[in-house]
């Protein structure tokens, strides 16, 4: 819509009041938008919980031994895909409702649909990860002060590696060795430990489900916060195993002795730079008394032809 506008006694001209009111509009939606922001705020702190390893640890527990319950307490998240359905299928001829007949009573019941969750969470890759990672484990690194021989260092490290060695991608882990271990396979294992490749995930410390969110935008909302979150996670445990890594390089008896080897190499070298250096002064010194002492036997032997000469004249 066209409106005639004066300003300060100038000529009439005309303009389009549109833009106006769309300004007009745009602010109101942002204020609105404002007030629903600080409104959604308060509800995503109410949907907001926050969770302690403790918490997540306990959690797990209540939840039962899912490995056991199929009998593979004893290879735990080692058991394989195969390991997992012959496990089931061996389990379920004793505890199935057919097999059982008459004696299925409630508490076999109970067992049974506790079996059947453990089969079902476990065969899936991605849930079997999160139960995995929620599991209790044992975070602590060694200290300095608990490596008091060369031989307490293998024990020391050797139990801390194999222990986090649990939430490796790539396998077969590299073995920390012995004293007699060549360096080769050494420095192999300390590069795989300085690239270790974890499957560990934090979603467990997640603190919004998405299925709670109202429309796309808290849904989407929610995604990025808990993904910041499992970010935050992810960047202390490579950390972690990068100062274990380092504490383990530099307690290393066989480090040491690599280290001792090549200081005495070095200084071998640089003792032997130096006599060589002075081997070479002390030639420069003779030779320069070589050529001064011919330069005066020279002069000698021709003041003595010059004499002789003389004489011979006379």
């Amino acid at each position: 819509m066209w409106k005639r506008v004066e300003k300060d006694g100038a000529s009439a001209r005309f303009t389009d009041s549109e833009p106006e009111e769309d300004e007009k509009a745009k602010v109101d939606e942002e204020s609105k938008d404002k007030v629903e922001g600080e409104g959604n705020t308060e509800d995503y702190e109410k949907k907001r919980r926050k969770r302690t390893k403790e918490d997540i640890e306990r959690e797990a527990l209540e939840k039962g031994d899912l490995y056991a319950l199929l009998g593979l307490e004893d290879k735990t998240y080692e058991a394989g895909e195969n390991d997992i359905r012959r496990a089931y299928q061996k389990i379920a001829l004793k505890c199935h409702p057919d097999k059982l007949m008459d004696a299925y009573d409630e508490k076999a019941k109970v067992h049974w649909l506790k079996i059947q969750d453990a089969y079902e969470l476990l065969s899936d890759p991605a849930k079997r990860k999160k139960y995995d990672s929620t599991l209790p484990f044992d975070d602590a690194l060694p200290s300095k002060s608990d490596v008091t021989t060369d031989e307490s260092f293998f024990e020391v490290f050797a139990a801390v590696f194999n222990r986090n060695s649990r939430f490796a991608k790539k396998r077969p882990t590299p073995n920390l060795g012995d004293l007699s271990t060549e360096m080769k396979e050494v420095q192999k294992f300390y590069k795989y430990w300085d690239n270790f490749d974890s499957w560990r995930e934090f979603s467990q410390y997640d603190e919004y489900d998405p299925a709670e969110a109202q429309d796309r935008y808290e849904r989407r909302y929610m995604e990025q916060e808990n993904k910041k979150l499992r970010a935050q996670y992810e960047r202390k445990e490579r950390a972690r195993l990068i100062k274990l890594s380092e504490m383990a390089y530099n307690l290393d008896p066989r480090i040491r002795k690599e280290r001792e080897l090549a200081e005495a190499e070095k200084l071998r070298k640089k003792e032997e730079k130096r006599n060589y250096k002075a081997a070479e002064a002390r030639k420069l010194e003779q030779a320069v008394k070589d050529a001064q002492q011919k330069k005066e036997d020279e002069a000698i032997a021709k003041a003595d032809k010059d004499k002789r000469e003389r004489e011979e004249r006379k």
